[in-house]
């Protein structure tokens, strides 16, 4: 299940490879995640975590775009962008899965 981020503790335990999700990716933030429209949906992955300068660097993965093997994901490459953790909550549109939960 898909929980809104609203702590820095909630980043803190991330690590590499995990996956959060902004959502949603345009208008304002929503209370309750809603799958129902993929457009609006943009998949990242933590790319790195450090709790102790409280940043996490993450990367959008790309899904409706061809690989080529010479230039990379459909000719573009996409760098990680680093947000504080301040920043995350405060843009109110980050989720994160608890595998431990049922939807």
């Amino acid at each position: 299940m898909w929980h809104k981020i609203t702590t820095a503790a909630q980043l803190t335990t991330l690590e590499t490879g995990e996956n959060i999700i902004k959502y949603p990716v345009s208008g304002g933030p929503a209370a309750d995640f809603n799958d129902a429209n993929p457009d609006n949906i943009s998949l990242r992955v933590v790319t790195q975590n450090d709790p102790v300068t409280a940043t996490l660097d993450i990367a959008v993965v790309p899904s409706k775009v061809k690989y080529d093997a010479v230039l990379g994901i459909g000719g573009v490459v996409f760098g990680p962008v680093q947000k504080s953790y301040e920043e995350v909550v405060a843009e109110n549109v980050w989720w994160v899965f608890d595998p431990n939960e049922r939807g």
